[in-house]
């Protein structure tokens, strides 16, 4: 006979929580009156006891596990199962990370999150879902978590691991670390325990290169970048994907020493094969160097998928030419950060195809005249390094002019990959821009709070929207860190008018909805964090593509 389970489904839940499984099971047909009896099942395995339709899980440590449903109709012996996929997290594997300087000293607090299921009717459509939200709850919040860190705190970066899960093959899932860097050293945490894993002036095997005095990092998939404050960048190149501390970094510096003005983060979920990292040279000349590792046999890099990595390539035209739009440019960076999305008159990108994601970049600039201007490219690496140097890609390429207000007071900025918009802080003024297309142009005052004091520091956390449903309203969080010692996390909500192809054509107003502190919160004290520095979203892993809805 024919049968249906209902209200079963995968759950996400973090270390130290139970979660209530009350699945419904339908025969299609003998619906009247069934005999049935009741198993669950624990990674294949029987749970003792567990005899009722109902069953709650406690898990003892963080992992991924199957639990099984089986119904046995007792008149046949025919048993019916479905199974789900229970992840629990670390305690401290997603959240929020705030740095804060205590008489020197780095301090790390962290606020977690909580996801649970809450209704939802999609637009147009006449039954309710259930769906994951984000909740920010006082029971995950750990004010000066870590003390004894170091001195001198200047910020955070989190290194993830390769893009692809390889969990059905080896049963590793890549996790985290997180990078603090320090005035006197950086220090690089376990993404799970944010035990230390070690200091990053280990990793040049005792080879210390004379001057060390790291000031910015971006690390890839199999590659690790590092910018000395004196402009000189040093490399290092991972043994297997799956370790953080597989390679060493070279006390030779990229091309013999030339200098550096910058050194650029890129996009951490880019599926294509090569990755480039950006850099600005001294006559304001943007280049950019290569991760193009490929772990095969996993989790092994092959020495020749990684032969063009360190080199220094030029960006150029379709024809191979230097380009002039990024040769000794006229105009500052004030920033630049890595996007995602739409290329200019195509479709939404999908992730997941590498042959559609493009490394992407947002960037705001300044001409001598103090006009500001978005500037937005991504570079066509669809060839891998047999196309290198790598060309534009046209159809993403745009520039705009902001209004000056944005930068009159200059704090931070992020970019939302997902919504294609930027966040900007000017004093304690919030404003938006988007980057899907030109229009709208010079940006839009954020709507409907009053910030306190200056704003030290902006995060985000971007929800993910499939490109079927996109766009149906799930909306990104935005954390705002302000010299007061206060962090707030908002929900930012767009109001968007889209034409017939749900084309961007106009940002009618923008407005932000208070998360955090909340009510729940208060009994986790007040919510101040002393003299922040820096603030982060902590992904956990690469797989986590943010696919969470709005509270």
């Amino acid at each position: 006979s024919g049968q249906t389970f209902d209200n079963f489904s995968s759950r996400t839940i973090t270390y130290g929580e139970s979660v209530t499984f009350a699945p419904t099971f339908k025969f299609t047909i003998d619906s009247i009156s069934p005999d049935v009896s009741y198993e669950w099942y624990l990674d294949a395995v029987l749970i003792e006891g567990a005899n009722e339709s109902t069953y709650t899980f406690t898990p003892e440590q963080s992992g991924t596990y199957e639990l099984t449903f089986s119904v046995t109709d007792n008149k046949t012996g025919v048993k019916f199962s479905q199974s789900v996929t229970v992840s629990v997290l670390s305690t401290y594997q997603r959240g929020w990370c705030i740095l804060s300087d205590d008489n020197g000293q780095s301090v790390l607090s962290f606020i977690g999150l909580k996801i649970i299921k809450k209704p939802y009717l999609y637009p147009g459509e006449d039954e309710e879902t259930e769906r994951d939200s984000i909740v920010y709850e006082a029971s995950v919040i750990e004010k000066n978590l870590l003390t004894n860190l170091g001195r001198g705190p200047i910020g955070l970066y989190e290194e993830l691991g390769y893009w692809r899960l390889y969990q059905e093959e080896t049963g590793v899932i890549l996790y985290d670390e997180l990078l603090v860097k320090q005035e006197d050293q950086w220090v690089e945490l376990n993404g799970n325990t944010l035990e230390k894993s070690l200091n990053t002036v280990e990793e040049f095997g005792g080879d210390v290169p004379q001057g060390y005095d790291p000031r910015e990092m971006v690390a890839t998939c199999t590659s690790k970048f590092i910018l000395n404050s004196d402009g000189r960048i040093f490399y290092n190149s991972k043994a297997t994907v799956n370790d953080f501390h597989s390679g060493f970094y070279s006390s030779t510096p990229l091309t013999g020493g030339s200098n550096f003005r910058a050194l650029y983060a890129t996009y951490k979920y880019n599926q294509n094969r090569t990755i480039t990292i950006p850099l600005l040279t001294e006559d304001n000349t943007l280049k950019y160097t290569v991760d193009d590792g490929y772990p095969w046999p996993y989790p092994t890099i092959p020495a020749n998928s990684v032969r063009y990595n360190g080199g220094i390539y030029d960006i150029v035209t379709a024809s191979g030419e230097p380009d002039e739009r990024f040769l000794r440019m006229d105009r500052d960076i004030v920033e630049m950060l890595p996007a995602a999305g739409l290329a200019i008159g195509t479709e939404k990108d999908d992730w997941a195809d590498s042959e559609k994601t493009l490394p992407r970049w947002v960037a705001f600039m300044k001409d001598a005249s103090g006009n500001y201007y978005l500037r937005q490219f991504a570079l066509d690496t669809n060839g891998g390094t047999r196309s290198l140097p790598f060309p534009v890609d046209e159809d993403s390429y745009f520039e705009k002019s902001l209004n000056p207000a944005m930068f009159a007071d200059y704090k931070d900025a992020v970019v939302f990959n997902e919504h294609q918009c930027a966040v900007i802080a000017s004093g304690n003024q919030l404003w938006y821009t988007s980057y899907e297309n030109k229009e709208p142009g010079a940006g839009l005052r954020i709507e409907g709070i009053d910030l306190p004091a200056d704003v030290v520091s902006l995060s985000f956390l971007d929800i993910y929207v499939n490109s079927y449903r996109y766009p149906i309203g799930y909306n990104g969080h935005l954390g705002v860190a302000l010299a007061n010692g206060e962090f707030r996390i908002y929900e930012l909500i767009e109001d968007k008018t889209l034409n017939e192809y749900d084309e961007l054509v106009s940002v009618n107003r923008v407005t932000l909805k208070q998360l955090y502190p909340n009510e729940n919160t208060q009994s986790a004290g007040d919510n101040n964090f002393g003299k922040i520095v820096d603030t982060l979203y902590k992904w956990g892993s690469v797989m986590d593509d943010g696919g969470y809805f709005q509270f």
